[in-house]
């Protein structure tokens, strides 16, 4: 049982030393800690950054009041005298020029192959931006175009630029400066026309983005649209009976095929007749033709007078 736990025990160390092998190789190559495959590779990863971070800052490699831990303090340790030997602490202020070295030392150091620099050891770790390497240990930082380097030397902080929108706009309706370039946009019931530029109505009704009712019509308007209501078919207008139409003689109306030979106005003809201008006279209208009758389907519309 005890031979058991301490083999066991045993590996458990074995494969955390090659874990964290693994994320010190990953550190010395400049990749990101979260590449790595395990979490103790991460830890040393990490460790091993801050080493040589602090080796190239001359801050020194031992811990005076803390411990990142007994296995992270060897690998920190190791790292940072990987790229200097033990020097007294930087003191001066940082400034936005302010170039990071190491101070000469008598002692024998370890400084990174002629071919590398701090900045490429560290990828990504010591410059918000741009990181300018000055010799093998040594490095500066620098922004991107729009941007200011801060007070810390490291982060960039983007500046302050009016509207290009209120300077020049280009745009016919909507103009929008979303800091890379100026993008033009249209009101609804409008595209966007070839030149990105200018606007042009958009015909809801042809291309069916309208909501207008089966009873309906789409008329297009410029910027929106209207639902009109189709005419119904109806019947010619009845005119009203009234009093002197029973008072009339037999002999004052006389029907002749489709007309009819009467006193009446214009406004007088029966139902099933309407008042012809030319011949002042009654004509009958034909349901038929005129498609006012109904008939169902299979049935034959045969016209009378009248009706």
């Amino acid at each position: 049982s005890v031979c058991l736990s301490t083999m066991q025990l045993c590996c458990v160390l074995s494969v955390r030393d090659i874990q964290c092998k693994e994320g010190k190789q990953a550190a010395e190559r400049g990749l990101s800690c979260q590449s790595t495959k395990f979490e103790d590779s991460k830890y040393c990863c990490e460790a091993c950054k801050l080493g040589m971070i602090s080796g190239s800052m001359a801050m020194g490699c031992e811990f005076q009041e803390f411990s990142l831990g007994e296995t992270w303090d060897e690998t920190y340790q190791t790292c940072c005298t990987s790229i200097s030997s033990s020097a007294p602490p930087v003191t001066a202020p940082i400034s936005p020029n302010t170039s990071f070295t190491t101070p000469s030392s008598n002692k024998p150091q370890k400084t990174p192959q002629s071919n590398e620099n701090i900045c490429d050891l560290l990828k990504g770790e010591l410059c918000a931006h741009i990181c300018i390497p000055v010799g093998t240990s040594s490095y500066r930082c620098d922004c991107e175009p729009g941007f200011s380097l801060m007070a810390d030397g490291k982060t960039c902080q983007q500046d302050k630029v009016q509207n290009r929108c209120e300077i020049n706009n280009p745009c016919q309706q909507r103009c929008t400066d979303t800091g890379i370039a100026i993008e033009c946009s249209c009101l609804a019931g409008f595209q966007l026309a070839a030149d990105n530029k200018s606007c042009s109505d958009l015909d809801e009704c042809a291309l069916g983005l309208h909501d207008c009712g089966q009873d309906q019509t789409c008329q297009n308007e410029v910027g929106t649209f209207t639902c009109q209501d189709m005419p119904r078919s109806t019947q010619p207008p009845q005119r009203q009976t009234t009093q002197s139409d029973y008072d009339r003689e037999p002999d004052d109306e006389h029907v002749n095929n489709n007309t009819i030979s009467t006193r009446y106005q214009e406004d007088q003809c029966p139902f099933g007749y309407i008042f012809n201008i030319r011949t002042q006279l009654c004509q009958d209208v034909d349901e038929c033709e005129a498609d006012l009758h109904v008939c169902s389907t299979g049935e034959v519309c045969v016209n009378m007078p009248g009706g």
